[in-house]
């Protein structure tokens, strides 16, 4: 039986809250932003993203607080990491995503990782040096946290600090 559904508050009645964010999440498809503010989208990233991925890890400032540090990321590690974002995004519907502008430029990526220990989502992001120092990092970061406590059933969020980075709100 086929059924149309107005909405999240819709689905909730028929399926039940937890089940009805987790249906909501999954049938997310690749070309639908996942996010979008009035200057960015996310998009689960998909296996023919690598090309993307290298380039924007192929840059060691942009690495720089990052494993494996300043270097180029060696692509195999570029690989496995899409790998886990695509299917981290097809299990759970939480992942990193492919950050575009509403043009559609790819300029990094951003979205969260499940960590142990503390155990939790942690908000991260990387971002292209010519993406650098246009407020978009900020930008997409406020919009996350406000998806992440919209959208889930979690209710906190992990966040690390790196001494001797100067932030600059967009």
């Amino acid at each position: 039986m086929l059924r149309h559904f107005r909405g999240l508050r819709d689905l909730e009645k028929c399926v039940g809250t937890v089940s009805a964010r987790s249906v909501l999440l999954r049938v997310t498809h690749l070309n639908t932003p996942i996010l979008t503010t009035s200057r960015l989208h996310l998009l689960p990233f998909s296996e023919d993203d690598f090309p993307l991925l290298q380039d924007l890890h192929s840059d060691p400032e942009v690495n720089r607080y990052l494993s494996p540090g300043p270097a180029i990321m060696d692509p195999e590690e570029v690989r496995r990491r899409l790998a886990n974002y695509v299917g981290d995004h097809r299990g759970t519907g939480m992942s990193k995503w492919k950050l575009e502008t509403v043009e559609g430029a790819f300029i990094g990526r951003a979205g969260f990782s499940f960590e142990r220990n503390p155990e939790g989502y942690e908000l991260g992001y990387s971002l292209k040096r010519s993406a650098w120092g246009q407020g978009y990092a900020s930008e997409i970061a406020r919009a996350l946290v406000g998806w992440f406590f919209d959208t889930t059933q979690n209710d906190h969020m992990l966040a690390m600090q790196l001494r001797n980075i100067r932030l600059r709100s967009g």
